[in-house]
């Protein structure tokens, strides 16, 4: 074996080397309950972790700090996990039918990603459906809804488009379909 095909299969040996401790590394998610906890979300704070994709949970927890429900994205990366916090709360109001909050967060390719979430007091109200465009025709993103609490049902959605608390549309709609309650119809 000449110099230059030793070096070549060192180098070889290394490329090879450093896929398989890739493929180990990436294999390995980081568990979510640690994360958190690094990122002063303790387990018992915790109301929902729901998956955005692959590689993005949304968590819901109790924000001790301000008594208020608050939003982070975990961000699984290879290397290492991320947990962005929204900095902003719900402040429940329990006197409306529901109650909601937008939080924006930086997601890839500098698009933004929007969590909507709140509570629903009004017990006629089973579905929500969320437009985020002005135009009628435009497609809605229904909500996940959470058994009932002493605050009422949790629900939540995530929405991947550009939007603005102005434009945006919360319908609430009971068992038979019919719309009950519509934050357009309801602003000042």
């Amino acid at each position: 074996m000449t110099r230059n095909q030793k070096r070549g299969a060192y180098v070889v040996f290394i490329i090879v080397l450093t896929g398989i401790l890739f493929l180990i590394r990436s294999c390995k998610t980081e568990e979510l309950a640690p994360l958190l906890t690094r990122n002063n979300i303790q387990p018992e704070q915790v109301m929902v972790v729901a998956p955005v994709d692959s590689r993005t949970h949304l968590v819901l927890y109790q924000n001790a700090q301000s008594e208020g429900i608050a939003s982070a994205l975990i961000q699984i990366r290879k290397w290492s996990s991320e947990v962005i916090k929204s900095g902003s709360v719900l402040q429940d109001n329990k006197d409306g039918p529901i109650s909601y909050h937008l939080a924006g967060y930086p997601y890839s390719n500098d698009n933004t990603s929007y969590i909507v979430y709140g509570y629903i007091h009004n017990p006629d109200i089973v579905q929500l459906l969320i437009r985020y465009e002005p135009n009628p025709s435009s497609a809605e993103v229904e909500a996940g809804i959470l058994e009932p609490s002493d605050q009422g049902r949790l629900w939540y959605a995530v929405i991947q488009q550009p939007i603005t608390e102005m434009q945006m549309n919360i319908r609430g709609l009971d068992n038979a379909g019919n719309t009950i309650y519509s934050t357009l119809d309801n602003e000042d």
